[in-house]
């Protein structure tokens, strides 16, 4: 099968990323579709993705040009993936019906493979309405993970919470659509989660959100995307075809199919919503076309829409705009044989992306650009010292890779005082008290590759002021409480003393030793991760921190978990 490579206008910024490689087709048991999911991501130096073929439904990694099969996830010969990765965890929904999984694997680094989730290894049953045409997935700032689906008539959403083994709902968010129509869901950045559906009843889409944490049944009313810029023309705007992006600034953007079947009206179409919530005019992308997707390159500023030329297989093509000015340029050619249903990442792609389509039994790819080196913290590892009392800032640094970077701390905690800036990495605040932390950063890239670096930074205490012993022996409250991630504890002895501080649950067993030995008079502070001896994360509920010194005081403070 004759493949052709990415022919790229260099008339403005690019989307897609240059240096186009056709990929080996792989065998396939169902089409690359359907339209709202994403079946590739990038994790580890490697692009993966999902595709069922007649053994089963298997992952999958890019060795070169040719997909290694990694891990089988499922006996299923029909299933159409939908991946979601969050750090390690890839969590996988195989479409199946009303009998849908949801099957999550962890990243291996060793082997450069995928093995079940430990939280969860068994595959999560998953009951879809009759009538169901596609489900999607995404997690959102919580960890509360939704699917969206279609049914005969309505659009609804399910959810769970970690590690996902039940669902609750649904919960209708429409009804009276077509039995044609699909729905899309996407997490947003800012703390909310939306839910895109077509609706060829009334010729319009439809759109609602949800506050992360609010009561799950609480969602905004149908915002009627675009609806001021729909025409009276053919069947109207909407069409069962949707697939979203979302930018860091909250910017969404979906290409989508319109009904209006005319010549000189749009038929590929891209909606934005912005942060405000406000809707763009519908944009024309193509007056021909089908089953589009949308990737968004922030690093330049573009937006891709890759779609097929017209309907059935046919060759497989692209246009690009900037986010800036809403205007696409000429059509290109991405893969030039018969191919169809365009699938790629929920990822907003940066140096390197896959793209795959397929023909009734092989899935095509072509890989744009290459993937980056892992990132490299460049800061030396003992930090400027802080003062007590005094404004400080300290910003670490890091190169290669691909921006942008998200910083966070993986062991130990900061001075009291100062936090980190997960976008810029910068150290900052006012110190609090007298003392010396030694704590890991880590650094993650676009591609998900990491490098990390552990630091120590002093306080010193205020300028002109006599740093007097402690009068008293204390454990302070923990903080942040509840704990989500983790929660600090300070505490200070007046006199060096043997000490004790451990973790013990509801029933009074000791379930994690965080200090033990001879410690100095003055403040300290530690972490706790909420979990236990083995390094198992502990269930939600109340738990008490308790600190005992060799002088027979005992010190307790109850700490509240969440999950």
């Amino acid at each position: 099968m004759g493949l052709v490579g990415l022919l790229i206008p260099f008339a403005h910024a690019l989307a897609l990323p240059p240096n186009a490689t056709t990929l080996q087709p792989t065998a396939v048991s169902t089409t690359t579709g359907e339209k709202p999911q994403s079946k590739t991501w990038t994790h580890g130096g490697y692009w993966w993705c999902v595709l069922p073929n007649t053994t089963g439904t298997w992952l999958k990694r890019l060795d070169g040009t040719a997909w290694t099969d990694v891990l089988k996830l499922s006996n299923a010969t029909n299933s159409k993936a939908d991946v979601k990765t969050v750090g390690d965890v890839a969590h996988v929904l195989l479409f199946e019906g009303t009998a849908s999984e949801l099957v999550s694997v962890e990243f291996v680094p060793a082997t450069h493979s995928y093995q079940p989730w430990s939280l969860r290894p068994a595959a999560t049953p998953l009951a879809l309405d009759s009538g169901v045409e596609i489900a999607s997935l995404d997690i959102d700032s919580q960890g509360r993970m939704w699917v969206a689906s279609d049914g005969a008539t309505t659009v609804a959403v399910r959810y769970g919470d970690p590690p996902y083994a039940s669902w609750n709902g649904p919960i209708t968010l429409a009804s009276g659509i077509t039995t044609d129509d699909i729905a899309a869901i996407k997490a947003f950045p800012n703390g909310m989660i939306g839910v895109l559906w077509s609706n060829q009843t009334t010729r319009r889409f439809g759109f609602r959100t949800h506050i992360d944490g609010a009561d799950p049944a609480t969602w905004t009313v149908d915002e009627v995307p675009a609806s001021q810029s729909a025409l009276n023309v053919g069947a109207g705007m909407a069409d069962d075809h949707l697939n979203i992006a979302i930018a860091s600034d909250g910017t969404l953007y979906a290409a989508v199919k319109t009904s209006y079947d005319t010549p000189g009206y749009p038929k590929v179409a891209l909606l934005v919503r912005r942060p405000s919530g406000v809707w763009d005019n519908l944009y024309e992308v193509d007056q021909s076309g089908t089953r589009g997707i949308v990737l968004l390159n922030e690093q330049t500023g573009t937006v891709s829409v890759v779609y097929t030329a017209s309907e059935g297989f046919n060759p497989i093509v692209y246009r690009e705009t900037s986010t800036s000015t809403i205007a696409f340029g000429p059509r290109n050619t991405l893969l030039s044989t018969s191919l169809n249903d365009c699938s790629s990442t929920k990822q907003n792609i940066g140096s390197s992306v896959v793209i795959l389509a397929s023909s009734a039994t092989s899935a095509i790819g072509v890989q744009c650009g290459v993937i980056a080196g892992p990132p490299t913290i460049t800061s030396v590892a003992t930090l400027p010292n802080g003062t007590v009392g005094t404004p400080y800032s300290s910003t670490i640094a890091a190169d290669d890779g691909t921006p942008p970077y998200t910083w966070t701390i993986t062991e130990g905690m900061l001075p009291a005082g100062l936090t980190l800036d997960s976008v810029t990495g910068e150290i900052a605040g006012t110190p609090s008290t007298p003392e010396n932390q030694t704590f890991t950063l880590r650094v993650t890239d676009a591609a998900s590759l990491t490098d990390e670096q552990s630091f120590d930074l002093t306080i010193d205490g205020a300028v002109g002021v006599d740093p007097a012993r402690p009068l008293a022996d204390r454990l302070d409250p923990p903080r942040p409480n509840p704990l989500r991630d983790r929660s600090a504890l300070e505490f200070q002895l007046a006199r060096e003393s043997r000490i004790e501080l451990g973790i013990y649950g509801p029933d009074g067993r000791r379930i994690r030793t965080l200090l033990r030995g001879l410690s100095p008079p003055g403040v300290r502070r530690v972490a706790w991760d909420g979990r236990d001896e083995s390094g198992k994360r502990v269930a939600a509920g109340v738990f008490f921190a308790r600190l005992e010194t060799e002088f027979g005081r005992y010190y307790t403070r109850t700490i509240v978990v969440l999950n």
